[in-house]
């Protein structure tokens, strides 16, 4: 599978928050890179197909949202520390330029 450019920044943060915050909803990759709707459900299924068995569908919660599967582990980062480098600096980069 061929990822884009310009995808690769929104897959990464996608598995960083699988690897850090154990789970990941369409809210947060709309709310971070201010995409639509479709857009994000189209990166996540794009990070599942790239990464397969790192996230399952929780459809529990009112908001379904995509946890970390007991086998996930760094695929396009290095390692957990390189995740919590990268949300750490996404982070500050992006209360920098609100």
């Amino acid at each position: 599978m061929t990822i884009k450019k310009r995808d690769l920044e929104k897959l990464m943060y996608i598995e960083a928050l699988l690897l850090v915050k154990h789970g990941l909803g369409r809210p947060d990759l709309i709310n971070r890179f201010g995409i639509s709707t479709k857009s994000a459900s189209l990166l996540i299924k794009t990070y599942g197909e790239c990464c397969p068995g790192q996230m399952i569908l929780d459809k529990k919660p009112a908001r379904p949202m995509y946890i970390a599967s007991s086998k996930c582990k760094p695929c396009l980062l290095k390692s957990l520390k390189n995740a919590k480098d990268y949300l750490a600096c996404s982070n500050k980069l992006n209360s920098f330029l609100e």
